[in-house]
């Protein structure tokens, strides 16, 4: 099944990104064979150079692909000269299989998950055709506990698959791209219609953004699960958040997790002087906007989010947390849909 499925994945992203799954390929090998040298070796000094080799080349991939044309755009007007890489082809799902390939690499140092019995199995991993293209962001550990278990088919797993997949094509095609329809004509042309119709396009943005991402999501964990493969969760109910930080933690979930677990945290988290709390936070939202996209307008995106984090932190305090910690504690018990 492994196989097949493999093999299936790389059809799957050729039809869509054609001679750039040759790239995936190579990330996928070099990922693997640099893990397997990392687990062999003997002091910790080699560990880490090997893990900031995978890091570094990981990283270096998706930023030339990704943003060197914005970066060389940015050097360019500061030195006032026309140099700008303009040509570079941004491979489909680059965003999202490389923070895979970060974090497998980061959990096979810290000892959290194995490396796989073969490259095949890591192959699969990255290639996966349902989070391919726009995630969830799948972690290592969590993949390749699934792959040992027998494989199970009843009818109750396939409706329940069929459910979300259904749900997520409805969410897809019948309420997002109709709503992105009438926000595209309002936002080229918005002096051709009134304040009232501009502020329905507003607020229908973000119902389209959330109907276009959730929609997928579902689309992609329903279709893992007729392969008995769970995924996380990605989205919960997160318009209905009574805070900035409640939102993070039920929108695109498996983004904000990965942000807190490999940037936030590791710059030191909450556990440290209230200023570098908050330089933490907003350190961390300006690389989320900047994952988001190569413009200012992401980066400013997220440098927002990041300072109203800070300040509601500043404000509610306390009262807060304690808030936050009884709605983790529900949304752990159950989703809601």
């Amino acid at each position: 099944m492994v196989l097949f499925l493999t093999a299936f994945s790389i059809f799957f992203y050729y039809c869509s990104a054609g001679w750039m799954t040759l790239l995936l390929l190579f990330r996928a090998i070099a990922d693997y064979y640099l893990s397997w040298w990392m687990s062999k070796a003997n002091n910790k000094t080699a560990k880490k150079t090997i893990l900031s080799i995978s890091i570094i080349s990981s990283l270096g991939t998706l930023i030339y692909f990704k943003y060197a044309g914005f970066l060389t755009s940015c050097f360019s007007d500061i030195i006032g000269s026309n140099f700008c890489v303009t040509s570079v082809v941004i491979p489909l799902g680059i965003s999202y299989y490389t923070f895979r390939s970060i974090s497998y690499s980061i959990e096979v140092y810290r000892g959290l998950t194995t490396v796989p019995r073969n490259l095949l199995d890591y192959i699969f991993y990255l290639t996966y055709f349902p989070i391919i293209l726009a995630g969830p962001i799948v972690r290592a550990g969590d993949f390749f506990q699934q792959l040992d278990k027998p494989l199970e088919s009843n009818a109750s797993m396939v409706f329940s698959s069929f459910f979300l997949v259904m749900k997520g094509l409805l969410k897809k095609a019948l309420i997002a791209d109709y709503l992105a329809q009438f926000n595209m004509m309002v936002f080229d042309n918005p002096d051709a219609y009134t304040g009232f119709e501009q502020l329905m396009a507003l607020l229908g943005f973000g119902i389209q953004i959330y109907f276009d991402f959730s929609g997928y999501s579902d689309i992609a964990i329903g279709t893992a699960k007729l392969f008995d493969i769970d995924l996380m969760t990605n989205f919960k109910s997160p318009y209905f958040s009574s805070s900035i930080q409640e939102f993070w933690r039920r929108w695109h979930i498996s983004l904000s997790s990965w942000f807190r677990d490999y940037v936030y945290i590791p710059l030191g988290g909450s556990r440290v002087s209230k200023l570098r709390h908050y330089v933490n936070l907003c350190i961390t939202f300006l690389l989320s906007g900047l994952w988001h996209g190569a413009a200012f307008t992401y980066v400013i995106w997220g440098g927002l989010h990041g300072m109203m984090q800070c300040v509601e932190n500043l404000l509610f305090g306390k009262k807060k947390k304690e808030t936050d910690k009884k709605q983790t504690s529900s949304l752990k018990q159950g989703s809601i849909v």
